[in-house]
């Protein structure tokens, strides 16, 4: 219901969904609507027999009220909005008493009449005459009928009572209301106590008398009209449900279709019940006709063998939502048809991809100018009809088979692809290898097929329990997919030592001699024992390692007064001391330098010569082919991130102490203006200078679209507006990167820039205007600020991509928008999952699908037997996998059986893939879960894979992924692998851009040996988003009250997936709106909560095996909080689930929609995906979330191109525009002379300036020599340029200066755009070298 006036004093509008148009009606017809709407309370209310008995009502109106009726009680027809209004008598009018029309019990709703306005039901929008009609008025007890839907409505939202209007109320004062849309779900013809309008007959009869009354002839074609009808289904589990004609002859055999109506001809009309329908002919097709336009029939069973059919007409109010629907679907079913029409004349074939784009130009080019035509397109304004077309594509099937026949409709590749999802064939090369057998007592044997491995994975995995479900097959071409096993892998480390001098003995620990240790050296590779529990360390000895030493690098050699020596030292971790923990290690001689070092720990933490042990030889850049070395080591460490970056020989000198601004005059960043500031602000950083030997950042403001611009609604919040104005800040305020990207301001935005700032993304269309601050569309590009890519015009070579396990494509689709990588090959063995992959592809033409496992993929590689699915090594540079992760889910109840053991070992195949076809990149994404604490450390699947990729030589990283905190609408949890080769960079962890949403938990992952974990959750993170709550991200989704309407024009997947039975839709209704968050539990609680006893008998028993449902901890029958993100989507929904918990609508009693889901995912409104209802819930539950995959495959693009910005400044195709490169000079030049001008103010932190700043010296004064002793300035500051100008030539190609020897403007790290040497960290300020890259 929509108020169409405020509602005095409530704060906000009721929300409701439709006029009840009542030109057209009788009053007791708008009665018999607004009945199922009554509270109990109001049953006693006269009931209205018939048309022919209306309630009294006065026929015109009087100068003076009859004696049982007084003048307050008037109300007015719509039809005569000149009358005065209805006004209830005010409490203050204690002679009045109900007249007799009303029972006395009536009464108890008067006294809150006068607080509620007077009601006047809203005027029809048309009129079937052209004449106005005649005055016509309500009586008392529709007044009072509508007045008490008003209030029950008004409690239903929870709202405070409205305060008492003045009695009476002025006639000026008229409030209109529409009447809330009918929720009925079986037709109100089969309600006790219907009253039908006309005879009820049978359908016999009907059709006899009319045939009579007609004058057809046996065997001649005939209609009749069927006016006010319902169509319902009646089954077992839906009795007498209304259900949309669109699914008729579309489901189950068992499922039977009825109607009520009135069949009739001219005056003789009839009521018929319970009609069953045999079919549903709809005419007017051909482009001739822009629109069905009500050509639509019914044939009852009972006419099947005659040519009588009933034409369809009005239906009923309660099932007008139902029907409305359906009209849409008939016109796209209609223009389907004639398109395809069309295409067979042009020996075309008719295919899910022409509904991209083609069929809206066909559409626009043969019906444009209609206006019924207009009318149907505007409640789709999509270009993109693909989701239309899948959603309704058995109703459209039905249409092109009866039109063009079962064989032109039998090859059109359209009904493959999107119904019988049958196009692509499941792979049949591999001949199939023996199953594996579980037997299990008193439940089915379980069976599997073996998992591919190569040998080397064999090795590492193979003792693990997953080893079981191993099948080893060897590359026919050896080389480096042979066995790694020179020398015999052990989870421990044993180092020889290089000293055999007779040293120390404390306890049965041998030390080196004085005279030994006085020759070590910085550079020298030294061990030293364990810490051990007195020094409370953190380290943990663990079960199983015999080796208790530490190795450090020797960094610093100090010398005490007494002349006894200590060591700095950088700690050379051993694999059992990082993730890889007690694992199985292939290299025994591996150790891995880290940035940990002592220099910053006090003297306390520093070796003491009395602690060497021994000094070692290593071999650095070493190999598992090294000999003769006690150890090699070819990986740094990262304790922090815990993260194997390739070994740099920056790496090998500690570099604390050498801190760098890593960011230029161009850049944009996020910057915390205000200590107290919630969240970060996107800023251009004009310059970079120093004030004595303070740092200053001078940054351009670039403010928020929503915030600035009154004329937009709904700006995106990444939307950001160009402005000059500008602040100065110390760059301890900037909190990292961004990247702004500047679009034309009536063009689309591109993916990944619309997705709402993840990856911190923003886009500028618009500019301040400096002088009437008013927002206008940007005029020149701006020429200083460094941009994000383009990705309409990206020149970047891309990565050929293999995603496996590939499911809907939400990984491998989200990495592409990364822009780096192009994804050629997918592997799913669900038919569902590999045809909406191929559906979604941009180029179709590109991707190879493999329909069927991956371990038949593998296999066949490594056999040789390579095809255009099935790629030779050297051709993948990217491999993404989402393993399955039933066997590492908190919500799988048994992991160790069979079946669990296979999903287990699908992160061995992952590792096998890698093995064999060594990828430049990688990243397999599972559940957090799959991090192990300290329970079964010998089962620990994560950590092998660790070891295995390690030993390969790859750089890794394990990442935490809370999707919330990148965007999405959905409390998803992750974690993802990250490998590259030693030769490329590694991509690094993309940095949160929104917030986390009310109630996260700090969280560690895992456990290391050091008793940390292997990632974290940090609470305290500076981010310029708010998070994205589950209200916010469907706010454009309409209302569909109780999704019983299973079909949704605008958005045809906002639509219930699973069977909404009258059970569960009485148990949700139980379930209070308000306060949010309720569930079972809480609204039960135990018999104290506001759950009636009756309502309790609703739910499963506290015995059985449904007890668990209504447990004291159950999360069943439980609302989420609109407040709140979405909880994680998985595979199926089920609302009563004990354990997945908020399933349900926070305002309307239902279940999750495909829509909201998506959502939560998120998909792109325009992708598509295939199957049933509940695969397609399947499909976005088993999928990754997207706003995740696209932060990742920022930051792959980042470490493959060195940049997320553009090759140049200008131009959107990365080149520079004539001229800008000279106009840049001339402005850094500038700058650069004001600088040492002293012309650039003393600037206070934090207060802005417009400008260029506020000058000591005009640019007027400085020019023409005013000011004496100036010029004499300007010519000394010419010398320091032509100085410093010599100075940067001799000095060319060095790539940092360091900020203490730089007495102008500090000099920052070069652009990573520029070098992949160096990297700026997620912070302002990074260590020099802290990976290599």
């Amino acid at each position: 219901m929509r108020v169409l006036d405020s509602w005095p004093s409530t704060g906000h509008d009721l929300e409701f969904n439709e006029l009840i148009p009542t030109h057209d009606k009788t009053e007791a017809a708008i009665l018999d609507q607004l009945r199922p709407l009554l509270p109990a309370s109001l049953d006693h209310l006269p009931l209205l027999q018939n048309q022919d008995e209306p309630s009294p009502v006065v026929d015109s109106l009087p100068p003076s009220s009859p004696p049982d009726l007084p003048a307050q009680c008037h109300a007015i027809f719509p039809d005569a909005p000149s009358l005065p209004p209805v006004s209830l008598p005010g409490p203050e009018d204690s002679s009045w008493s109900p007249p007799p029309l009303l029972p006395d019990n009536c009464r108890a709703i008067l006294p809150d009449a006068p607080c509620l306005p007077p009601v006047s039901l809203p005027e029809p929008q048309g009129s079937c005459s052209s004449q106005s009609p005649e005055p016509e008025l309500v009586s008392l007890e529709m007044a009072v009928v509508a007045q008490a839907v008003i209030a029950q409505t008004s409690e239903t939202l929870n709202e405070t009572p409205a305060p008492c209007l003045p009695s009476p109320v002025p006639p000026n004062q008229q409030l209109s209301v529409e009447i809330p849309v009918s929720t009925l779900i079986t037709p109100r013809s089969l309600h006790d106590g219907f009253v039908p309008p006309f005879p009820v007959v049978k359908e016999r009869i009907a059709v006899q008398a009319l045939k009579e009354a007609h004058g057809a002839m046996d065997g001649e074609f005939v209609e009749f009209d069927l006016d006010r009808f319902s169509f319902y289904l009646d089954t077992k589990h839906y009795p007498l449900e209304m259900r949309s004609l669109q699914h008729i002859g579309m489901r189950k055999p068992t499922d039977r279709y009825y109607f009520d109506g009135v069949l009739s001809w001219k005056g003789h009309k009839y009521f018929v019940q319970k009609v069953e329908v045999a079919e549903l002919p709809i005419g007017n097709y051909g482009v001739e006709h822009p629109s069905v336009d009500g050509e639509v029939w019914v044939r009852s069973v009972f006419n099947s063998r005659t040519e009588v059919y009933y034409r369809l007409r009005r239906p009923t109010v309660e099932y007008k939502r139902f029907y409305e629907p359906f009209v849409w679907a008939m016109d796209l079913a209609k223009h389907v048809v004639d398109y395809a029409g069309y295409l067979l004349q042009e020996n075309r074939s008719l295919c899910l991809e022409v509904f991209k784009n083609s069929f809206s130009e066909w559409l626009e080019s043969t019906h444009g100018g209609s206006a019924a035509f207009r009318k149907w397109r505007r409640q789709y304004p999509r270009i993109d009809f693909r989701v239309a077309v899948a959603n309704n594509i058995d109703f459209i099937w039905k249409e092109v088979f009866g039109v063009h026949g079962e064989k032109k409709a039998g090859s059109m590749r359209l009904f493959r692809e999107a119904m019988n999802v049958d196009i692509y064939e499941s792979n049949k090369a591999v001949p199939e290898l023996p199953k594996l057998l579980e037997g299990r007592p008193m439940k089915q044997d379980v069976e599997v097929a073996p998992t591919i491995v190569t040998p080397y994975i064999n090795e590492l995995f193979g003792h693990m329990v997953l080893g079981k479900v191993f099948h080893v097959v060897s590359s026919p071409d050896g080389g480096l997919r042979t066995p790694v096993s020179a020398r015999e892998a052990t989870p421990d480390v044993q180092i020889k030592m290089e000293c055999n001098v007779p040293g120390r003995r404390r306890g049965t620990t041998q030390f080196l001699p004085l005279h030994v240790t006085d020759a070590i050296q910085v550079g020298d590779t030294i061990s030293t024992p364990h810490d051990d529990e007195s020094t409370n360390t953190k380290w943990k000895k663990e079960e199983g390692v015999t080796d208790s030493r530490w190795f450090g690098l020797v960094q610093k050699v100090h010398k005490a007064k007494d002349g006894a020596r200590s060591f700095d030292v950088t700690w050379l971790y051993r694999p059992a001391e990082t993730p890889c923990c007690l694992m199985r290690y292939p290299w025994p001689n591996e150790l891995f330098l880290s940035d940990h070092c002592t220099c910053e720990e006090g003297k306390h933490a520093r070796v003491k010569e009395h602690e060497v042990m021994a000094v070692h030889k290593a071999n650095w850049f070493g190999s598992p082919e090294t000999s003769g070395d006690d150890f090699f080591v070819r990986h740094t460490y990262i304790v922090e991130h815990r993260r194997w970056v390739s070994l740099q020989e920056s790496h090998i000198r500690c570099s604390h102490g050498s801190e760098k601004l890593g960011y230029k005059s161009g850049d944009t960043v996020l910057v915390l203006l205000n200590l107290s500031d919630k969240y970060t602000e996107p800023c251009e950083i004009v310059k970079v200078f120093k004030q004595g030997k303070t740092i200053f950042v001078r940054l351009r403001r670039l403010l928020r679209r929503g915030e600035v611009d009154s004329v937009v609604k709904n700006a995106a919040t990444n939307e950001l507006v160009y402005t000059d104005k500008f602040v100065v800040m110390k760059p301890d305020r900037i909190t990292g990167r961004c990247q702004v990207r500047v679009f034309e301001a009536d063009s689309p935005i591109p993916s990944p820039y619309n997705r709402g700032g993840t990856g911190n993304l923003f886009y500028i269309t618009h500019q301040l205007n400096g002088t009437r601050q008013k927002v206008v569309p940007l005029g020149n590009m701006p020429l200083t600020m460094r941009q994000g890519f383009d990705p309409r015009a990206d020149n970047v070579r891309k990565l050929r991509g293999m995603d496996l396990f590939c499911g809907s494509g939400n990984l491998g689709r989200g990495l592409e928008d990364g822009g780096a990588i192009e994804m050629r090959w997918a592997a799913d063995t669900w038919d569902k999952a590999i045809h909406t992959y191929m559906a979604n592809a941009p180029d179709q033409d590109i991707v190879h699908p493999f329909y069927g496992s991956v371990d038949d993929l593998l296999r066949l590689a490594l056999e040789g037997k390579f095809s255009d699915n099935v790629p030779r090594p050297g051709d993948v540079e990217v491999i993404s996998a989402g393993s399955p992760c039933p066997g590492f889910s908190l919500l799988t109840i048994d992991k160790k059986d069979l079946k669990q053991t296979k999903n287990q070992s699908m992160v061995a195949s992952f590792a096998a893939f890698i093995d064999f076809y060594r990828p430049k990149y990688a990243v397999l994404e599972n559940v957090a879960s799959i991090v192990q604490a300290h329970q079964n450390r010998s089962q620990d699947t994560l950590s092998q894979l660790f070891c295995a990729v390690i030993g390969l030589g790859y750089q890794a990283q394990l990442v935490n992924g809370d999707a919330w905190t990148y965007g999405a609408p959905q409390s998803r949890n992750r974690v993802f692998l990250l490998i590259a080769t030693p030769d490329v960079r590694l991509p690094e962890a993309p940095a949160p851009s929104h917030s986390h949403y009310p109630g996260t938990k700090q969280r560690g992952i895992g456990k290391l040996c050091n008793g940390e974990a292997y990632v974290q959750r940090f609470l305290d993170i500076s981010t310029p988003f708010k998070y994205t709550s589950s209200s916010e991200a469907t706010a454009d989704l309409p209302d569909i009250i109780d999704g019983m309407v299973d079909a949704c024009v605008s958005h045809p997947e906002h639509r219930l997936t699973i069977g909404f039975t009258g059970t569960i839709r009485q148990q949700v209704a139980v379930i209070p709106i308000f306060p949010h968050g309720m569930n079972f539990v809480k609204t039960w609680n135990g018999g104290k909560g506001v759950m009636t006893v009756a309502d309790r008998e609703l739910f499963p028993s506290g015995e059985g095996a449904m007890r668990g449902r209504v447990a004291s901890t159950a999360q069943g029958w439980s609302r989420l909080a609109p407040n709140l993100a979405f909880p994680t989507i998985t595979t199926a929904l089920d609302p009563r689930d004990a354990r997945t918990a908020n399933g349900l609508h926070w305002r309307e009693s239902r279940p999750f929609t495909l829509a909201e889901a998506r959502r939560a995912q998120g998909f792109s409104e325009e992708e598509v995906l295939l199957g049933r209802q509940s695969d397609k819930w399947k499909l976005v539950g088993n999928s990754v979330s997207r706003h995740m995959a696209v932060a990742l495959g920022l930051k792959f693009r980042e470490a493959w191109t060195g940049c997320l910005g553009d090759d140049g400044r200008g131009r959107r195709d990365g080149t520079m525009e004539t001229g800008v490169e000279d106009a840049m000079e001339e402005q850094l030049r500038r700058e650069e002379w004001e600088e040492m001008a002293g012309l650039v103010a003393t600037n206070v932190e934090g207060v802005e300036i417009n400008g260029y700043g506020n000058r000591l010296l005009s640019e007027e004064t400085v020019k023409g020599g005013g000011a004496g002793g100036h010029v004499n300035k300007i010519q000394q500051v010419e010398r320091v340029m032509v100085a410093r100008m010599a100075e940067k030539a001799s000095t060319a190609g060095s790539s940092e200066v360091a900020q203490s020897e730089s007495d102008n403007a500090v000099q920052s790290l070069p652009s990573p755009c520029t070098s992949l040497e160096k990297s700026p960290g997620p912070a302002n300020v990074r260590i020099s070298g802290d990976d290599g890259h």
